[in-house]
């Protein structure tokens, strides 16, 4: 094995140890964020903000005997807190994710020979790689909220509805809702082709000039004429669940939508050069796996 090889050998495992555990806690943190933000629209809606308008009257009239309304808006801010603190954790963990593949997939292709980085199967091997953790977060951590919102006298701002939504959680709801179409659409182009096209770079990486390696190449070369309609797609659902805002409409970006794009970024690049290494391979075996 050449000194490159043994490097790369070396560092990849601490490398994917180390982004799993960091996806994992970007999509907990992630998805907590935004069940604490969920909680704490509920204390906004029309029925919350008139209930905490009578705890305050009460607390005045009572003066300061009865301490609902205090209590309630130290509920809020609390609830506040633990949002932001999951969020900033989701934030600073995603760059230091992101910033981690960078480095290691900047150390893969350096350490390779010049003349080999566009068919190394180990550069090729490492870009899918790093592409499944980045699909992981993508598909699990939300990629989108949305809040609806309005101002009505007396209770100020008062929300309407609070949602938010990553690519499978989206996936199960249209299901529960019998709109097939949509769900079977996202399921096939989000997740069933990324995982088969990762599955399939696999196999053709790992086995000789066989029958099985030749036909996982040509559904590679299917699959990527596709390879951004994942992306579309997932564009098309921003625009679907943000359709019809208004004004009085909040929707922010998640994690999981960058992600998400990170991970057909690094899909297409590793798989047109999975088709350049597939054409220029001289030896009938894959000798440099490493």
């Amino acid at each position: 094995m050449k000194p490159s090889g043994v490097r790369a050998y070396v560092l990849a495992p601490l490398y994917y140890a180390v982004a799993l555990a960091l996806a994992i806690l970007i999509i907990a943190n992630a998805n907590d964020a935004s069940r604490a933000y969920e909680s704490v629209s509920a204390h906004e809606t029309i029925s919350a903000k008139t209930d905490r308008a009578l705890r305050d009257i009460l607390e005045t009239l009572s003066l300061g005997i009865y301490g609902g309304g205090t209590e309630l808006a130290e509920q809020v801010s609390d609830a506040v807190d633990v949002a932001q603190y999951h969020e900033a954790r989701a934030t600073g963990t995603g760059w230091l994710l992101l910033g981690f593949s960078v480095a290691f997939l900047a150390v893969v292709i350096a350490t390779e020979e010049r003349g080999r980085r566009n068919e190394s199967p180990t550069i090729i091997r490492h870009l899918f790689g790093v592409s499944s953790i980045f699909l992981l977060v993508g598909l699990l951590a939300p990629i989108l909220t949305v809040v609806a919102h309005e101002d009505i006298a007396l209770l100020g701002r008062v929300v309407l509805q609070y949602e938010s939504k990553g690519i499978v959680t989206t996936i199960h709801k249209l299901f529960l809702v019998a709109n097939y179409f949509l769900a079977s659409l996202l399921l096939l182009f989000s997740v069933v082709l990324p995982v088969l096209k990762i599955l399939l770079s696999i196999v053709a990486l790992e086995l000789g000039h066989s029958p099985t390696r030749r036909a996982s190449v040509l559904l590679i070369k299917i699959i990527g004429r596709w390879s951004m309609t994942d992306v579309f797609v997932v564009a098309v659902l921003l625009a679907f669940l943000t359709a019809d805002t208004a004004q009085l409409t909040d929707a922010t970006l998640g994690p999981g939508l960058y992600f998400f794009a990170g991970y057909g970024l690094l899909s297409i690049a590793a798989g047109q050069m999975m088709i350049g290494y597939e054409v220029k391979s001289p030896s009938p075996s894959v000798a440099d796996r490493h």
